[in-house]
Parts: C-alpha cells; sequence; structure tokens
C-alpha cells in the first residue's frame, strides 16, 4: 500500500507514538477506507494480517464463545455434583476460544478500545491471551478437583 509519510499519531499496532506515521488506508468494520498511523511498513502489515484475520474469524469467534456460554448455563440444571463440572468445562472452552481468536476490542474486560489504542494492539493481543490462559488453567484445576470431589 503506498501511505503518504508525515502524520502524527500512535502507531496501531505497536502503541509507538511520534512524527512520521504512515496514514495507512484500511477496510475497518464495513467501512470502506479508514486511515490509521502505523509506524513501520512491519507494523502495517502486521495490523492489516490481523485485520484479515479478525474479519474472516469473527463469526466463528462468536459462534464459540456463546455455545460455549449457552451449553454451560443449560448443564448447570443438571444434577450436582456434574453441573459444576459443565461450567469449568464451559469456562476452559471460553478461555481456549479467546487464546485462539484474541479479538480484544470485543472482550471489554480484559482489554478495551481504550487500552487498545494506549498500548497498540500487539500488547492488548498479548495481555487478552494471558488473561484467556490464566482463566483456562484456574478453571481447569476447579474441573479436576470437581471431577475428583464427584468420584
Amino acid at each position: 500500500m503506498n501511505a503518504p509519510k508525515g502524520g502524527t499519531g500512535k502507531c496501531v499496532w505497536c502503541g509507538v507514538e511520534g512524527r512520521g506515521m504512515r496514514q495507512v488506508k484500511v477496510k475497518l468494520r464495513g467501512r470502506d477506507k479508514t486511515k490509521i498511523p502505523a509506524c513501520s511498513a512491519e507494523c502495517q502489515r502486521d495490523f492489516e494480517k490481523f485485520n484479515l484475520f479478525m474479519s474472516r474469524y469473527i463469526f466463528v469467534f462468536l459462534i464459540l464463545i456463546f455455545g460455549w456460554m449457552i451449553a454451560s448455563i443449560g448443564l448447570l440444571f443438571t444434577a450436582p455434583p456434574w453441573n459444576m463440572v459443565a461450567a469449568y468445562i464451559g469456562l476452559v472452552g471460553m478461555g481456549v476460544s479467546l487464546i485462539i481468536f484474541p479479538f480484544s476490542n470485543l472482550i471489554y474486560p480484559f482489554t478495551s478500545s481504550k487500552l487498545g489504542q494506549k498500548w497498540g494492539l500487539r500488547k492488548s493481543v498479548r495481555v487478552t491471551r494471558m488473561g484467556a490462559l490464566a482463566v483456562t488453567l484456574v478453571a481447569l484445576v476447579f474441573l479436576a478437583v470437581s471431577i475428583s470431589t464427584s468420584l
């Protein structure tokens, strides 16, 4: 992409602030051309890859997250003690989904769009994955305890 140089602001990918930012035109959320700042060709390329990944898999991500939530809530009404096992399996599923698809701008408790603008998308993705990994590990521990006490 030919991007004019000389803009100011923060790089959308790495969060570095400065002058000489490229103003990259990309398609975001159905809008044809949105200008975003990128500090280098590498950041521009990485953002474009992430944007393409997100646009391809956002529907799969939403189905996975809401599918795990609905299944967990439905299984909570089964006979104890298996209802808590179902809840922990749902948490593990949601955590793994967030690790695979780290769409941090959709998961508000982990990162918000303001933090994404402050840090850049690269760090927001890392924070989302670390938070999802922590939730998954805690859910796995509780799942193991629930299974061992119910046997």
